[in-house]
């Protein structure tokens, strides 16, 4: 027998990793979708919110960049799932088995490719990288999961261009170039829902590279070369989901919110010791109320337990072999990388604090346990693989070990690793607990569907008011959520104002300023300011949510009797409708999406937050001495609205959006930027008369067309090339066989 064979052979283990990843499934609850935090499914119903999507404009509160659209290739199987008739919670479960199955294919190939030889790494290395503590407690962070399951993939795709590159096969070395390119734009587009995890990948990438390189410095200059045609072919597929992404971090005004910083954060840190980094446990919010399973790691053996993959990391370097220097190597940067990971912890506080402050970006890390751990995870699973490979392999008195003995130990190691994650095996999502009574697996209550329904069919362009404000971006519901209020916008198809987006990760700061005025009015009861406010950001319509939690422990919620009494006693305000626990309002003066504004009359009323109830100006009730009058406007879609205005003099056509200055305005050929109104409402002054048609566009929305049909051109002719190179290979694979066969016959 060669050496490190046994049952465990490559068509037996990728059986076994079928198997074990359908764990899944013991996870699921009928009926029930899963959201808590932070995660929420965004895509209920996404045949409901697709229109919207491919657009990187959003009107919801006040309009702003959007970077959804980087997202489509996640959205689309979403898509089909819930076309074919399958629920919310059905289709979460579905993607969990694909993030936990996919995640031991990705590192099986990866031991594969970097230890061919070693038949039992293969699959010890898969076991670990799908059962440990760190990945199974971050279930519920899907953009790090789908982060996770193609990490490995993308390495070793790498490492076999280096290599094919050394053989000097072209063939191999092209058909590997497309499969990484294609992998990574799977990969990196969804992950960048988060940009640290693109950073990540690309981190682990880098640090993978200058190995092989150096191993194979012979062919230094054909290497780079293919290396090359790599960057290129990459470039060419992602750059559809990078246009949104660099719209939204870079090219918009949004700005980081001041609050996430690593002094504000380092709270995360508390827990992130190298001890707890080496049981793969350095998360801050590692509590009793946080996690069911919390007590069961009470029990030494179970601690003891933990260590042990660690501890076979570190054996690999004891066994001497063509790999050592390579295993050397990626131990080097997993202690690195632990270093990284436990952020302002102590000791060394103050060099990890020198990163933060000089390194630009260093920002996104402001957590960096998760993020850091997740770089060492598929070099870390490479060791124990070979640790436990050799382990089983060795000679005692000269005596080879035989199948059994290699079956056995190889057996012992995957059950310890099953056994130090089982708590999280059972059901890692689940959250519920004694101190903590809200689940991640929650039902949204029908009133919430039939609410957004009626709303999102009243005609007209006008924004919903969210009550009562929101004193975070998370909300505790009587129902049994306890999460993001992103769900808002993902339920309600009209644009809404909910100052939940002030706690963005990214905000315009002007908005914020004025969502966060207008919050206030309500809780001090400035009605005058109140109604002003409601004016200018045509609104029409006010959802009150009596279904929240108001009297949790540590919240400043306004009650929704309260809440009610504020609202009933505008005389402008009528309770329209009330589903279950919605009551939904009317404001019975609403203003328009679109207005002329006189410039004069501009300059005359200069509102600001402390003079905003002059608006008799703006708002006339008669066309009589405007410069123009608006004959129709049509939104097409987020980014381009046509809108027909008469002209007898200059005027400003005002929008009730923020918009930046990526929008333009086109009339007879000119082109036209947005100005400053007032509370970064924005506007176009047009110098034109007569009878004009006005096309307002947002620039990047041009730029993510065009990216998307390079990527599209760039993804056929790649495929073209796979089908025609498989195609001659079958043919020659065919003639070679005829030619076999008359022979033999002869």
């Amino acid at each position: 027998m060669k050496y490190g064979e046994s049952q465990f052979d490559k068509k037996i283990g990728i059986f076994f990793l079928f198997i074990i990843g359908l764990v899944p499934f013991i996870w699921l609850r009928q009926e029930y979708i899963i959201a808590k935090g932070d995660y929420f499914p965004i895509w209920l119903d996404p045949q409901k919110t697709l229109t919207t999507d491919i657009h990187l404009w959003a009107f919801d509160n006040m309009g702003r960049a959007d970077p959804i659209s980087a997202y489509l290739l996640y959205e689309f199987p979403w898509l089909f799932l819930r076309y074919i008739g399958l629920g919310v919670g059905t289709t979460e479960i579905l993607f969990q088995v694909f993030f936990f199955m996919g995640a031991g294919f990705s590192m099986h190939y990866l031991s594969r490719t970097v230890y061919p030889k070693l038949n039992l790494s293969h699959i010890i290395s898969s076991v670990f990288y799908m059962f440990n503590f760190f990945v199974l407690q971050s279930r519920l962070n899907i953009a790090f999961a789908w982060t996770y399951v193609f990490l490995p993939l993308l390495v070793a795709l790498l490492i076999k261009i280096v290599k094919a590159t050394y053989r000097q096969d072209s063939k191999t070395v092209n058909k590997t170039i497309i499969y990484f390119a294609i992998t990574s734009t799977i990969t990196l587009s969804f992950a960048s829902i988060n940009p640290s995890n693109v950073i990540i990948t690309l981190l682990v990438l880098a640090i993978t590279l200058p190995y092989f390189l150096i191993t194979q410095r012979n062919r230094i200059g054909t290497i780079l070369l293919n290396l090359t045609k790599l960057m290129v072919t990459s470039i060419l597929l992602n750059l559809w989901w990078t246009i949104p992404i660099l719209n939204y971090y870079l090219w918009s005004p949004l700005i980081i919110n001041p609050e996430v910083n690593v002094a504000s954060w380092s709270w995360t840190h508390s827990r992130a010791s190298f001890l707890n980094l080496f049981w793969l446990n350095g998360i801050w919010s590692w509590r009793p109320e946080y996690f069911p399973y919390f007590d069961s790691y009470s029990n030494p053996i179970l601690i003891a337990l933990t260590f042990i993959p660690f501890l076979l990391a570190a054996m690999a370097l004891l066994f001497k072999s063509s790999k050592s220097r390579f295993n050397a190597y990626i131990m080097l940067f997993i202690l690195i990388f632990i270093f990284l990971a436990k952020g302002l912890h102590e000791p060394f506080s103050q060099l990890n604090l020198l990163f933060y402050t000089y390194i630009p970006s260093m920002a996104m890390f402001r957590e960096p346990t998760s993020k850091f751990t997740m770089a060492l995870m598929p070099f870390l699973a490479l060791l124990i693989g070979y640790s436990v490979d050799h382990i089983a392999n060795v000679k005692i008195s000269k005596v080879k070990p035989i199948n059994l003995t290699k079956t056995l130990i190889t057996t012992f190691f995957i059950t310890i690793f099953i056994i130090a994650a089982y708590p999280l095996v059972t059901n890692p999502i689940e959250t519920k607990t004694q101190q903590g009574s809200f689940s991640s697996y929650v039902k949204i209550p029908d009133y919430w569907y039939q609410a957004t329904d009626w709303l999102d069919n009243q005609h007209g362009d006008y924004k919903i008011l969210i009550t009562p404000p929101d004193d975070f971006y998370q909300m505790p519901y009587i129902w049994g959520y306890y999460g993001t209020d992103q769900f808002l916008e993902r339920l309600i198809q009209k644009p809404i104002i909910s100052n939940y987006y002030t706690y963005s990760y990214k905000t315009n700061p002007d908005v914020t300023t004025t969502l966060q005025q207008l919050y206030s009015t309500i809780r001090y009861n400035r009605t005058t300011e109140f109604k002003a406010l409601l004016d200018l950001l045509n609104v029409k319509y006010i959802l009150q949510r009596n279904d929240v939690q108001y009297n949790f422990i540590g919240r400043n919620i306004i009650p929704p009797d309260e809440m009610q009494t504020f609202l009933a006693q505008q005389p402008y305000i009528h309770l329209t409708q009330r589903f279950g626990q919605l009551d939904i309002y009317e404001y019975t003066e609403p203003k328009p999406y679109i207005y002329i504004l006189n410039p004069t009359t501009l300059q005359q009323t200069a509102i600001k937050i402390e003079n905003i109830t002059t608006l008799d100006l703006i708002f006339q009730n008669t066309t009589q001495n405007q410069p123009a009058t608006i004959i129709s406007y049509n939104k097409i879609n987020p980014t381009k609205i046509i809108a027909t205005v008469n002209a007898t003099q200059p005027f400003i056509l005002a929008i009730s959006e923020a918009l930046d200055q990526s929008w333009t305005a086109y009339v007879n050929g000119k082109q036209y930027k947005p100005i400053l109104l007032y509370l970064d409402l924005k506007g176009f002054y047009i110098n034109e008369t007569e009878l004009l048609e006005i096309a307002i566009e947002y620039e990047p929305q041009k730029w993510f067309f065009y990216g998307s049909i390079i990527s599209l051109y760039t993804f056929l002719i790649c495929t073209a090339y796979l089908t025609y190179t498989y195609t001659k290979t079958r043919n020659i694979s065919h003639k070679i066989k005829q030619k076999l066969n008359l022979l033999g016959s002869k």
